[in-house]
């Protein structure tokens, strides 16, 4: 894997290089780097395909997405806000996911309830996944409602039998140790 982020980021700075104005290839270059660490580089890379492409729906929930692992949660809401306002039909897009972006992003910024809302909706459109469920059963976690947590940690565990904390690398994505513990410290109560 060390490789090919290592290749992948290659790649995208040589595509960023042969047509800088090409939006995508900043996508990729973020892609790359969150990879390899580098939340913040990830970050510029995608505010410069937003800076391209102002009115992008997809470049606004890639910045979200971005600076939600670079622990940036209320910057990382604005912008997934912002693409769902220049995609009205979001709540219908199976091939972007705009609702685990704000999942995401609203479980980062702390606002718990708007969190379970973004999964319930992604959870009962597009089903269930290890990261929807994992995140939805901390956001229940961290506003005290331990039984719709527990609920949702029996489902998770019938139909992922060999879920675990520790290969949750969802949760190591992110640039802040603080914002990994919070996630497995919540999933743990449960």
């Amino acid at each position: 894997p060390l490789q090919d982020a290592e290749k992948a980021f290659a790649l995208a700075q040589k595509a960023v290089s042969v047509d800088d104005m090409y939006a995508m290839s900043y996508f990729v270059l973020a892609d790359a780097c969150l990879y390899k660490g580098q939340h913040d580089d990830a970050v510029d890379a995608a505010m410069a395909y937003v800076k391209i492409q102002p009115g992008d729906a997809f470049g606004h929930v890639s910045l979200g997405f971005f600076l939600h692992w670079a622990g940036r949660g209320e910057k990382a809401v604005q912008a997934i806000k912002k693409a769902q306002q220049l995609d009205p039909k979001y709540i219908y897009a199976a091939y972007v996911p705009y609702l685990d972006f704000e999942g995401f992003a609203c479980f980062t910024a702390g606002h718990y309830e708007e969190s379970i809302e973004a999964w319930n909706k992604a959870i009962d459109r597009f089903g269930p996944l290890v990261q929807r469920q994992a995140f939805l059963i901390a956001s229940y976690s961290e506003l005290g409602r331990n039984e719709e947590a527990r609920e949702e940690a029996q489902q998770l565990l019938r139909t992922n039998p060999k879920f675990s904390l520790t290969s949750g690398e969802y949760a190591r994505m992110y640039k802040y140790t603080e914002d990994t513990e919070r996630l497995l410290n919540a999933l743990q109560k449960e």
